[in-house]
């Protein structure tokens, strides 16, 4: 009996996965170029309420993700309000659900501010206890989720000692990879089970430098067997019972693996060969901001989303600038037009993009925020 309950269910998942992909495949022929490459775009806006410049952006650009900060929060009921109208807006003209994202990281980077505040990475990692970690990771997966938030960028996978000075800080579970897969794997795990999108960065490390990728490049002189034997160990842990995942970039260069000493983020011997051949990862590939002081080494926002997605990003982020929002889809469709890429490669970034979104709702309807605890 236990073995014929097995295959049932076997067959049912097996079966249920089968009709989601066709569904994807049904919504990436159907649509027209421009919607699939707004879909490959994860866009910031300015203010906290659903105005008509915001509606237009997401109607008109047709963005796969938003991402929120703390200029756009004002309270609990705005935010859900807010997340519930850019999710219908973006079933209304035409596409997918969006993924609604935010760094709600703990400790100092935490875009929803609470009281009491909610613990760094660090003060989680010092515990060494992954229950304690799941339980926080699934606890703020809760309140993201009744805010209407399905994408959370975190948790943070650099390795950084506490006790020397470096950019990423209080925001690292701390200096030892298994140590660090294992905590931030089990916060993963509890945002997963809360239904949130886990987003582990920022690849592949960050850590132990101390010039800020937000106003220029750094530089890590690590080889791909040094950076899998250290700096990556906690990725596989990351992943691990995760219904999907998504990775984020780093602004930072590694001659010793790409000698045009391109930010990662714009590197496909990093993005493809490294990080989705070598390591075999199946999920999401996102890039930090490409406004950041880190990305302007590659040329003009237009020439920065083109090289990202050639490196093998499925997802390019442009969080502050409406232009540069523009003008990097409008250059996406123009080098698919003239084959600098190639539409299958569109095309499977965004059944990677659409998996990843039927993991956690409905590809035709509008996911609800629920308030019911909040006064």
């Amino acid at each position: 009996m236990r073995f014929f309950t097995l295959l049932f269910f076997s067959l049912f998942l097996s079966n249920t996965q089968a009709l989601a992909n066709q569904e994807i495949e049904k919504m990436i022929q159907s649509w027209p170029l421009k919607t699939k490459v707004g879909q490959l775009f994860i866009f910031g806006f300015m203010g906290t309420t659903t105005d008509h410049k915001l509606t237009t952006l997401v109607r008109r650009l047709q963005p796969g993700a938003i991402i929120v900060f703390g200029r756009n929060i004002r309270t609990a009921r705005q935010m859900a309000s807010l997340n519930q109208t850019l999710q219908e807006t973006a079933i209304d003209s035409g596409t997918a659900p969006l993924f609604i994202a935010l760094d709600q990281e703990g400790g100092d980077v935490s875009r929803i501010k609470l009281n009491p505040a909610l613990p760094s990475a660090l003060s989680i990692g010092q515990t060494k206890d992954p229950v304690l970690s799941e339980r926080m990771g699934y606890l703020v997966g809760q309140l993201l989720r009744s805010l209407g938030f399905n994408m959370n960028l975190a948790p943070v996978l650099d390795l950084s000692d506490p006790y020397e000075s470096s950019f990423i800080g209080t925001r690292s579970f701390g200096e030892a990879p298994q140590m660090v897969g294992r905590i931030a794997g089990a916060f993963a795990q509890g945002l997963d089970s809360a239904g949130v999108l886990a987003t582990g960065k920022h690849f592949p490390g960050h850590g132990g430098l101390n010039i800020d990728s937000h106003h220029r490049l750094p530089e890590k002189n690590k080889t791909i067997a040094e950076l899998l034997a250290f700096d990556l160990l906690p990725y596989s842990q990351f992943t691990a019972g995760l219904r999907s995942s998504a990775i984020m970039m780093a602004h930072i260069a590694f001659p010793k693996i790409d000698p045009s000493r391109a930010p990662a983020t714009f590197s496909k011997a990093i993005v493809t060969d490294l990080l989705r051949k070598q390591m075999n990862y199946q999920g999401l590939i996102i890039t930090d901001d490409i406004e950041m002081g880190g990305a302007e080494h590659v040329g003009t926002f237009s020439q920065r989303a083109v090289k990202a997605v050639q490196a093998g990003a499925n997802m390019v982020m442009v969080a502050w600038n409406k232009r540069a929002q523009a003008l990097a889809i409008k250059a996406i469709i123009t080098a698919v037009k003239t084959g600098e890429i190639k539409e299958a490669q569109v095309d499977q970034s965004l059944r990677y993009i659409l998996n990843a979104k039927s993991k956690f709702m409905k590809l035709d309807q509008a996911p609800q925020p629920n308030l019911t605890h909040f006064k």
